[in-house]
């Protein structure tokens, strides 16, 4: 549990960063770039100067000079009463799916669990808004089979695809993780109200967006590449030539994730999209186990593997239960030769990622040695370390 003065720490950390990612003038990209001249947010909202910093403009040293905490004690208030949390990225809680891809959110709030991210087995589904029936019963199945499987199902909630994916996901008794283009309180389309709620009880929504921010149609193709980095991998099932579908597997390729998409009808335009990206990189699938069969390793520690069969079947709705996560235990072979001291680290990063500090708290090992055997698990490939001085178990 937080002492307050940790809590009043995390607390203006946290406004640290609603201060610099509220500012219009400044994107995620910026942010990066300030992020390699700074070592920590509190570097670049207490520096005085930001005149020899190269690249950037005088509107953006002038916003960055005002040291105004308002607006982001508005936000976090605002997000509390809403019952929704926000996460920063060098936050412990924060997926580090995302630290790593082009231009990640800096700060992401959140309506539901805050789950284990790295324990997950991510794949997104995403297809057309208005799609055709038979779209629709595949999307289904794939997802309602993945979710069988243990993988957890991300999506837009958009009308069409996306919402089908999650509408299956969580029929079939998994978890869903809804990457929205408005503020966390603003449900768009209003008709996935409901969909919206059963999203938080099982799984979570999550968007860069302050709340109270409209869908606005350039929020969209920003929001993909959350989904696409949250994602092992995306399925793209009905995409004409252009769609946001296909925008969301261009930026899934630039980040090294694996695309897979439902072929169509050479001639049909529904699908051309589908089809030319076949073509050029993605795996043609038919079925979950398609995809499932490219990672050997997670689905042998999830469930049993869905039978091989055609996804254009029935759909029907059995709920299974399913735990979706990764199982490691200290008494997986690769911690025999610990000693007891790296033991208790590795038990506790086997729970949750955890910083450095609280690390030294929990254990009463030294920040000194602590860092040491850091370094030396670090080096044997067993944990990997995170920004903000936070530690990852590596599975």
């Amino acid at each position: 549990m937080q002492t307050k003065e940790e809590r009043s720490f995390y607390m203006e950390h946290v406004l640290y960063w609603l201060w610099l990612t509220l500012k219009p003038e400044i994107n995620s990209t910026r942010i990066t770039f300030l992020m390699e001249h700074f070592e920590t947010i509190e570097d670049i909202y207490k520096a005085e100067d930001y005149s020899r910093i190269p690249r950037l403009t005088p509107s953006v040293r002038r916003c960055l000079a005002d040291k105004s905490l308002d607006e982001a004690k508005k936000v976090f208030m605002h997000t509390r009463e809403l019952d929704a949390k926000i996460l920063v990225y060098d936050d412990s809680d924060y997926p580090d799916m995302l630290r790593n891809i082009i231009d990640p959110p800096y700060v992401l709030y959140l309506k539901g669990k805050v789950l284990n991210w790295d324990r997950l087995f991510m794949i997104g589904v995403i297809g057309k808004r208005k799609c055709r029936a038979d779209s629709r019963i595949i999307a289904a199945n794939i997802s309602r089979d993945l979710a069988r499987a243990g993988v957890t199902v991300v999506g837009g909630m958009a009308e069409g695809i996306d919402s089908v994916g999650a509408e299956a996901a969580l029929r079939a008794g998994g978890r869903h993780i809804a990457v929205i283009g408005s503020g966390i309180d603003v449900i768009y389309p209003r008709e996935n109200e409901g969909l919206y709620e059963r999203i938080i009880n099982n799984g979570a929504v999550i968007t860069e967006y302050p709340p109270g921010t409209r869908p606005y149609k350039t929020n969209f193709p920003e929001r993909n590449r959350i989904i696409a980095g949250l994602s092992r991998g995306v399925l793209v099932v009905e995409a004409a030539i252009r769609s946001g579908s296909l925008i969301t597997a261009r930026i899934a390729i630039e980040n090294n994730r694996d695309v897979f998409a439902v072929p169509g009808q050479l001639n049909d335009a529904a699908y051309a999209g589908s089809n030319a990206i076949i073509q050029q990189y993605a795996k043609l699938v038919t079925c979950a186990r398609d995809i499932l069969e490219e990672y050997p390793y997670e689905t042998a520690r999830l469930t049993a593997l869905p039978p091989k069969r055609a996804a254009n079947n029935n759909f029907s709705v059995n709920t299974v239960p399913e735990s979706g996560t990764v199982s490691v235990t200290i008494d997986d072979k690769k911690y025999e030769r610990l000693n007891d001291k790296q033991k208790s680290i590795i038990k506790l990063l086997i729970e949750k990622n955890r910083q450095g500090d609280e690390l030294t708290r929990i254990t009463g090992i030294p920040a000194g040695e602590l860092n040491t055997i850091m370094v030396i698990l670090e080096m044997n490939g067993l944990v990997k370390r995170l920004p903000g001085n936070n530690y990852k178990l590596k599975i």
